[in-house]
């Protein structure tokens, strides 16, 4: 039997569009903080073709303290 017989899609339950931008946030405010985790645990690597460093830290906090980047929840 095909996925998904038998399921009538007109009577399917969904967010109403007005309502997604909490979500459409939530996801973006996830995905910038794994981006950023990431980026911050990463650690040098070396490859074939050279060296990638790792972010240097303490640089980073020098900078977005020095632009106010901190945001609710960050210390700084």
């Amino acid at each position: 039997m095909r996925q998904g017989a038998g399921v009538d899609y007109n009577q399917s339950r969904s967010i109403p569009e007005g309502e997604m931008t909490p979500f459409f946030h939530a996801v973006s405010e996830a995905f910038q903080e794994a981006a950023h985790n990431s980026a911050c645990m990463a650690q040098t690597m070396v490859g074939f073709k050279g060296t990638a460093p790792a972010l240097p830290l303490e640089r980073l906090v020098e900078v977005v303290r020095a632009h106010g980047l901190f945001g609710g929840g960050f210390p700084g």
